[in-house]
């Protein structure tokens, strides 16, 4: 059976860094001509090393800027003003070039899956006119004109040694102009070597529905049609391995959240201790919330403290003040005390749902990811102390790896594409040179060891990567999945038919917890019918607001509501963002805790 999956290509114009500390010795050498040495003969009295080691010091850093060679009135070498400055500070000098390229990057229009160029053939419209008219050509389900750079950041190519200095443009130059042809087998249920690895987890539980429901399936002559071969095997399958789209993690048990009370300690913690630049996302701002957090914003800025705040949908219910109003409060009073920081924000609605910090803590970044809406807490949770068995109602972990934060920076970056004001303009690019410090560290394997820790990989997960990273996981069901999701839509049945009429261990456990019912008895009904051919148990306990999806060896925690109605949009544009680990012993440790907290009990019915 010949599929036919429409694809858009990208042309990304970025740009690269390289660079690396200086030697011992190419940094006594720039000392040295501080202190009056000029010429090679004088070097070589200083070190009493053979005059070609002086020779390559020397270029090195004439090439990096950091010497000149003086002219008639001033001979020999002298240092520039940039090596001057860093003779003087005593900070390590590092040698950096910045260099302009391009890449192509394709995206599928079925689940938006995204792939470097290299690593997929295609064909034009008009090579898929001469192939049978049997064939299935499927629709568009992802109309995006737009991608954003945290989608692509890890199919950038780059070495080892350079790190990701600026997205300049990602344009997008073909749509319904290209096709990926997939052969699918209906009675093994396997697909050809067309589809590439990469996207086989992702797009192949699309492919079945869709083969399914097209009325070619019923055609024993289109069951049959085998379409053309276009991967070549060698040198293809070894691009798709070294994607890099996972990086390494380390993880402390102490950094995941759990409840109200835990998320707005972490808050305050954040203001109380950031040294210079906070980003607080929040799908909604509260009145009540910003003035029991003014004096901490406002000690914060009168640090020297740079607060970025961005509100996705409103900024106050129905009858109660707007909280742009005492943000303006705030940046009136910061100004009129002349305090060393500021604080920005969005003064319309961005239609971002991320729910994210990112903070330095003592110069290091780190960053909490989850459900935890930070600047729209309930009066209830503002006024009392939290007991000493906390609910479980959000889900939120922190993340102190360089290479990890730096994609989520990218990430949160694409929360200004829409809705962004002249307020924020200068954030994006502030928080740019950020996540570019923090992966050339990360490159250069300078994250912070910390004892106590667990390993394992992380990825982002952005947009449309959650209903396609759903559909995978309830098709692929092993011994456990958990479903952890806020509210429960009409959605949920449509999503959860994935998981039905497959098989799988006897032993399996399938979970969905919910915190509040979004559907009429009868869609209900049906809901629950789902699950029961599923094999699965349904669950609800009020208050819940956690989004998550558990399996046997990864997680993903994050702002996506997995079983309602994309009411807002917020699965296009970059307005949903999670993190997703695949760690079994982590996995194995969230899916005790959860269950510890949120215990099946009479409480949930």
């Amino acid at each position: 059976m010949l599929l036919l999956i429409p694809i858009s290509r990208y042309r990304v114009e970025y740009q690269l860094a390289a660079g690396r500390p200086y030697s011992v010795f190419e940094q006594l050498t720039l000392r040295a001509i501080h202190e009056g040495a000029v010429d090679v003969a004088q070097l070589r009295q200083v070190f009493q090393v053979h005059p070609r080691l002086i020779l390559e010091a020397l270029v090195t850093l004439t090439q990096a800027g950091w010497l000149a060679v003086g002219g008639p009135n001033m001979k020999g070498f002298r240092l520039t003003s940039a090596g001057e400055d860093a003779v003087l500070s005593g900070r390590e000098p590092r040698s950096r070039s910045i260099f302009a390229t391009r890449t192509w990057i394709v995206m599928e229009r079925l689940t938006g899956g995204l792939i470097n160029e290299g690593m997929v053939r295609y064909l034009q419209t008009n090579q898929i006119a001469g192939l049978s008219n049997k064939a299935v050509r499927l629709r568009e389900q992802v109309h995006d004109r737009r991608i954003n750079e945290g989608a692509i950041d890890v199919l950038l190519p780059r070495a080892k040694n350079e790190w990701l200095y600026r997205i300049e443009s990602i344009d997008l130059k073909s749509r319904q102009a290209h096709w990926l042809p997939i052969t699918y087998n209906p009675s093994t249920r396997e697909f050809d070597d067309n589809l590439p690895v990469a996207w086989r987890n992702r797009v192949g539980p699309a492919l079945e529905e869709e083969a399914r429901k097209a009325p070619e399936m019923h055609d024993p002559e289109a069951r049959a049609l085998v379409g053309p071969k276009l991967l070549s095997p060698k040198g293809e399958q070894k691009l798709e391995d070294e994607d890099g789209q996972s990086c390494e993690i380390t993880v402390e048990w102490s950094d995941f959240l759990f409840s109200d009370g835990e998320h707005f300690s972490y808050l305050r913690e954040v203001l109380d201790q950031a040294k210079s630049k906070v980003f607080i996302a929040s799908a909604f701002l509260r009145v009540g919330c910003l003035e029991a957090l003014k004096s901490e914003l406002l000690l914060a800025i009168e640090r020297g403290v740079i607060i970025d705040i961005l509100w996705g949908y409103n900024s106050g219910r129905v009858g109660e003040a707007d909280g742009i109003e005492v943000l303006k409060k705030i940046s009136f009073e910061a100004r009129n005390r002349k305090l060393r920081g500021r604080i920005t924000y969005n003064q319309v609605a961005s239609g971002s749902h991320g729910k994210i910090i990112i903070w330095d803590r003592g110069g290091a970044f780190e960053a909490c990811v989850g459900s935890f809406n930070w600047l729209s807490v309930s009066r209830s949770l503002l006024d009392t102390t939290e007991s000493s068995h906390p609910q479980f109602t959000n889900l939120s972990m922190r993340v102190r790896d360089c290479l990890v934060v730096a994609r989520l920076i990218r990430a949160v970056v694409g929360l200004w594409s829409s809705g962004s004001s002249r307020r924020l303009d200068a954030a994006p690019d502030r928080w740019r040179r950020v996540a570019s410090s923090l992966e050339q560290a990360g490159a250069e394997s300078l994250n912070v060891q910390r004892a106590e820790t667990v390993r394992g990989t992380a990825r982002i997960v952005i947009d449309h990567d959650h209903s396609a990273l759903l559909r995978s996981a309830l098709a692929n069901i092993g011994q456990n999945l958990t479903v952890i999701s806020h509210k429960l839509g009409v959605a949920a049945q449509t999503r959860l038919v994935a998981a039905t009429n497959k098989e799988r261990q006897a032993d399996s456990n399938f979970t969905v917890l919910y915190g509040q019912r979004e559907v009429q008895e009868i869609a209900y009904t049906q809901i629950e019918q789902v699950m029961k051919e599923a094999g699965g148990l349904l669950f609800r306990k009020p208050g819940l607001h956690a989004k998550a999806i558990l399996a046997d060896e990864w997680f993903c925690i994050g702002s996506y509501n997995f079983l309602s109605t994309d009411v807002y949009g917020t699965s296009s544009k970059t307005k949903e963002l999670s993190l997703l680990v695949e760690s079994k012993e982590i996995t194995d440790w969230m899916r005790a805790k959860v269950g510890t907290l949120g215990h099946v009990t009479e409480d949930w019915v």
